[in-house]
């Protein structure tokens, strides 16, 4: 087994902090312009040559960092704005360091995070004893095993913290096992832990596996530099005073746990175990904490001897401390160390007994507070949504929902003086804040004058053309400045701002409105160390903008030069070089080795990388099969070949596979597919490209989004020549397919209350492509011959047709009708049955034998629904919460999702031309509605209820979500019709006009009495009617799920609008007014 000393040194050891130098960078804006773009660099993760030079350069300095007793880590203090209180301005100091020096401190901290890995346990990442004595109700900056991060990812962490903390409250609200939610917040809490504390904290449970003396000596050394650095950047008196306090000084070097800094949150936690351990002595109950954070729930509290209590508490903190502080004199051996020059007063750590801490009753909670857990529901849907959507009308609805959520909060801050609230508001009314105005961004609806009222003065008005003069002359507010920057709001309109000027002028304005900011919120003393200035000098110095690097940038030079021989190589010789899905030159022992791509060193330097994560394999072989492929390389699904040959399905089966950040090589080698059999060879049909991202976001795993392109494919040859007894029936094939899953991706984000698993979307996306899948197959005959009742009826009528025929004519018209008849029984009976006759498919067919039986009955029962009555959906209990697979929500969607799928693209014009008279009426009618059918918009919108607006405002029910499905068709025929009494909507009298109308959905059992029926409106509920029917039913069905369970009210309106006048051949008109009006 190495020492201590060998591994901290070691360049595999190394090139793991390397490897994750992105995950703890957390102000790389503060960084020098050099840094930055090595950061940048350094994210090739293959870039041999600049990893073995900061490999190199890391391990000098961590060899003085153990080696040399005086030598520190040198860091710098940045005053990042705070707050803004009666004229005072307060900052928080951030921490940071050169790149190669966090590196280093990250190298040095590996052993004090995880068990030294060796090849003995296959250099496996293994929590150490530290790690695993931080609680497991510690949500923030718990230690990751996963080589990319050092920490778990913050965002998903406090998400989870605060949903948790949430979910508690209601939950205790209804049991009242708990009476109090106690917020407890710590005074400066990382400037105020005294370096010692933590030493002797981390020596009381050193490992007893460091046997060797040098081993603890080590151990030591590298704790007590990682707890105190040497600070560089102050250099004025107001700057020390800032930063140690009046009369302190430390000589130089950090105070408390240098924030910012990656080992700073770890020694946070150490030190919260035994604060936690406190609070939870005095308040035993239920508690969740993110660093210094917490909310606990608790009976242990008197209201009245409050204050007294938390004295306690701080006595005690205080008592804790000094043990910690005694045990330190004690040991004669620690006097060496640099942190005995802490043994002072200045460190205290101790709770708010005023202000920050609060104290809530909960069974006396707002009715808002309890339901803070729906609304951390609403704000956890849109940080994953803002990211990943596809369309206009996902950001639209996206940006409405924001705002009517930011709106109510506003509300409810307004009317409220309880601090605690307050407070959790806050944190929502920050985080929808920034999410707006990135969204109004995206969707073009952010003006110059927005953006001027956030970075200046909202009373002042501006235009385009005056916007950056008036930016940089005009004064600026710093209480104003503060109060944006706190919520982050400032810092996304830079952002934006910035990202969107194009001209030298312009940016010279900003430029100066940056100057402008810095001298009104910094004096000159603390310019050296003010975080604005540093965030923005790049720019402000006019410095190029790094770029960043490609993943990819090595690896793509490497394959090109190491892979040549497979440049010219045809379809029959790449062959030979396969068996199955293996190359026969890879290396399966060693797959980095394969092709002397990478060095023999470079998979010795990344063995822990490798060893704990599939990624640096996972690019490896895209890299390599995109070559052989001819395919350009990335991560991207939308795969483009260089040569023009073409795409075929093996091809993206394998590099979807290897393009997934999730995929596993061992299973990828496991895989029995041989991506150049015939099977495989067949060119893609590129209507998935329309799909096969959404796969990857919303399936997610390789083997699910595999089976999709499979089943794409198999739809795509079943459809081929079409379907023989429905000619005349619009598309089923997997273009109907394709439409169908974008439009269930659109349903879940428009209606907030839908939300599903990747396993629904998974079942979802199969059933899109095999629903209908029986209305290709050719009719049995035995169908006609055991039908004892329409056939029967055929062939009587044939018999007397026949018997009367009197020449060779009238049996030729025999004949004719005979076939007619004939042929529009099988259709009838392919189309009236194909539902139930698809489920069968899907269970029994032997070319799907490659999903679970299991998986096909999930999607056979589901596909069945499509066609079922609504009351057989909507009356049926959900399950949702209490199954893998939620039944009712897919059987919802994907009828929803077929019934939009309702435009011109479905038929063809020239067929319809071609062929008008022979079809049946009904096809005929569809056909040309489809073509008179210009797309549809699905967006909600939002608004606060009137009954509300004198209440507390976040309430279930609180806010109606407003379902607009607007349907732009090319018919503007307005003429007056008599009433047919529509059952499931009525027309909006007042919305009528020549573009159009809005139809409102009526009541289970009212029809509609409008006296403005007209040809229009007619047509529309006779092609669409399933679809009338089914969103009164699932209007019905949203409104009957109790409010708790939901955060919006729902109302579902549908539009109508003239997109373009009438202008369609008269016979086409001819077969709208007949079936309209047909007796």
């Amino acid at each position: 087994m190495m020492s201590l000393r060998d591994f901290i040194l070691s360049d595999a050891n190394i090139y793991l902090a390397v490897y994750a130098v992105k995950s703890y960078v957390f102000d790389p804006q503060i960084l020098c312009y050099e840094d930055k773009q090595l950061l940048s660099i350094l994210m090739d993760p293959f870039d041999e040559q600049t990893i073995y030079r900061v490999i190199e350069e890391v391990k000098n300095i961590v060899e003085k960092i153990i080696m040399d007793e005086n030598f520190r880590f040198e860091t710098y203090v940045y005053f990042k704005p705070k707050e803004y209180n009666d004229g005072e301005l307060i900052y928080r100091p951030i921490h940071t360091s050169g790149l190669k020096q966090l590196i280093a401190m990250v190298a040095v901290m590996h052993p004090l995070i995880y068990e030294i890995p060796d090849e003995d346990n296959k250099w496996r990442l293994n929590l150490s004893n530290y790690s695993r004595l931080i609680p497991n109700n510690f949500y923030g900056n718990r230690v990751s095993k996963k080589p990319e991060e050092l920490f778990k990812n913050w965002n998903q962490q406090y998400k989870l913290y605060t949903q948790i903390a949430n979910e508690y409250f209601k939950t205790y609200h209804e049991t009242k096992e708990y009476k109090y939610e106690l917020k407890l917040d710590l005074k400066n809490f990382f400037p105020s832990v005294n370096p010692i504390v933590i030493y002797e904290m981390l020596m009381k449970n050193i490992p007893v596996t460091l046997s060797s003396k040098d081993d603890i000596e080590v151990f030591k050394r590298i704790i007590n530099k990682l707890l105190v650095c040497k600070v560089v950047n102050l250099n004025t008196s107001d700057a020390k005073e800032r930063y140690y306090g009046k009369g302190n000084s430390n000589d130089g070097y950090t105070v408390g746990i240098a924030q910012g800094l990656p080992q700073s949150y770890f020694f946070g936690n150490i030190c919260m175990i035994e604060i936690s351990s406190i609070f939870d002595d005095f308040f035993k109950g239920k508690s969740v904490y993110y660093v210094d954070d917490s909310y606990i729930y608790t009976n242990e509290i008197n209201e009245n001897d409050f204050q007294e209590l938390l004295n306690q508490v701080n006595e005690k903190i205080k008592e804790k401390m000094s043990e910690y502080i005694d045990r330190f004199k004690r040991d004669g051996s620690s006097k060496n160390l640099l942190v005995y020059k802490f043994l002072n007063d200045k460190y205290k750590i101790e709770v708010h007994s005023k202000g920050k801490t609060t104290l809530c009753k909960i069974q006396d909670s707002k009715p808002g507070e309890i339901y803070l857990k729906t609304l951390s529901r609403e704000a956890s849907q849109i940080a994953t949504d803002i990211t990943a959507t596809f369309s206009e009308d996902e950001d639209i609805t996206m940006l409405e929902r924001t705002e009517a959520l930011l709106d109510i909060i506003e509300k409810e801050r307004e009317r409220e003086t309880d601090s605690a609230y307050n407070e959790k508001l806050e944190r929502y009314y920050k985080f929808f804040k920034y999410r707006q105005i990135k969204l109004k961004i995206k969707t073009n609806d952010f003006s110059l004058d927005k953006l001027f009222g956030v970075l200046l003065d909202e009373t002042k008005k501006c235009n385009s053309k005056n916007f950056y003069k008036l930016l940089s002359k005009n004064e600026v507010s710093v209480k104003k400045f503060f109060e944006n920057y706190k919520h982050d709001i400032w810092q996304a309109a830079m952002s934006i701002l910035i990202s969107n000027t194009v001209y030298d002028s312009e940016h010279d304005c900003i430029r100066q409105y940056i100057a402008n900011i810095i001298d009104t919120s910094y004096n000159k003393e603390l310019l050296d160390c003010s975080y604005i200035k540093k965030t923005y000098e790049d720019y402000i110095n006019k410095k190029n903008l790094y770029k960043k690097n490609f993943y990819y940038t090595t690896l793509e030079k490497k394959v090109n030069q190491k892979l040549f021989k497979y440049a010219n190589k045809n379809i029959d010789a790449l062959k030979d070089e396969f068996i199955g899905i293996y190359l026969k030159d890879l290396d399966k022992d060693n797959i980095l080795k394969s092709f002397s791509i990478c060095s023999e060193k470079f998979t010795e330097v990344s063995v822990i990388v490798n060893m704990n994560s599939h990624r640096l394999k996972r690019m490896f072989l895209n890299a390599v099969y995109s070559k052989i492929f001819k395919v350009s390389l990335s991560d991207d699904l939308f795969l483009s070949s260089y040569d023009k040959k073409g795409i075929t399905y093996g091809e993206l089966r394998v590099l979807s596979y290897l393009r997934n950040n999730v995929c596993d090589i061992d299973k990828f080698f496991k895989w029995e597919i041989e991506p150049l059999s015939p099977h495989n060879m067949q060119k893609i049909d590129y209507t998935i490209f329309e799909v096969i991202s959404l796969y990857k976001r919303y399936v997610i795993v390789p083997d699910n989004i595999d089976n999709l392109i499979n089943v794409h494919k198999y739809t795509c040859d079943v459809w081929k020549n079409g379907a023989k007894h429905l000619y005349f029936y619009t598309l089923h094939n997997q273009e109907h397919a394709v439409d169908l899953a974008k439009n269930i991706v659109k349903i879940v984000k428009t209606f907030s209350y839908f939300r599903i698993t990747k396993y629904d979307y998974y079942i979802l996306f199969l059933a899109c492509y095999l629903h209908d899948i029986s209305m290709v197959r050719i009719a049995s005959e035995n169908d006609f011959l055991l039908d004892k009742n329409i056939s029967e009826k055929i062939v009587a009528e044939i018999e007397g047709k026949w018997n009367l025929s009197k020449c060779t004519s009238d049996i030729k018209k025999v004949v004719i009708d005979n076939y007619k008849a004939v042929d529009y029984f099988f259709e009838d009976k392919i189309r009236s049955s194909h539902a139930r006759d698809s489920a069968k498919e899907i269970r029994k067919r032997k070319e799907l034998e490659f999903l679970d039986q299991s998986l096909r009955e999930c999607v056979a029962e589901i596909s069945e629904s499509h066609t079922m009555d609504v009351q057989d959906i909507y009356f049926v209990k959900g399950d949702a919460k209490n199954r893998l697979v939620s039944y009712k929500f897919d059987k919802i969607l994907l009828r929803f999702a077929d019934l939009l799928d309702m435009s011109e693209h479905r038929v063809s014009k020239p067929i319809l031309n071609h062929n008008i008279d022979n079809m049946s009426l009904t096809s005929a009618f569809h056909w040309v509605s489809h073509l008179l059918t210009d797309g549809y918009d699905l967006i909600s919108k939002y608004k606060i209820n009137s009954d509300f607006k004198e209440k507390s405002c976040l309430t279930p029910g609180s806010i109606t979500e407003e379902i607009n499905l607007s349907i732009y068709v090319n018919l503007s025929q307005f003429s007056a019709v008599d009433s047919k009494k529509c059952k499931c909507a009525k027309l909006c009298e007042e919305t009528l006009s020549s573009n159009g109308f809005t139809i409102k959905l009526l009541p289970d059992k009212e029809i509609c009495d409008s006296g403005k029926c007209n040809f229009l409106c007619r047509w529309f509920n006779e092609k669409n009617g399933y679809l009338v029917q089914e969103m009164q039913a699932l209007n019905a069905y949203l409104n009957r799920v109790p409010l708790t369970d939901r955060f919006y009210n729902t109302e579902i309106v549908i539009n109508i609008i003239v997109k373009n006048p009438t202008d369609i051949p008269d016979d086409q008109f001819d077969v709208l007014k007949k079936q309209l009006f047909k007796e």
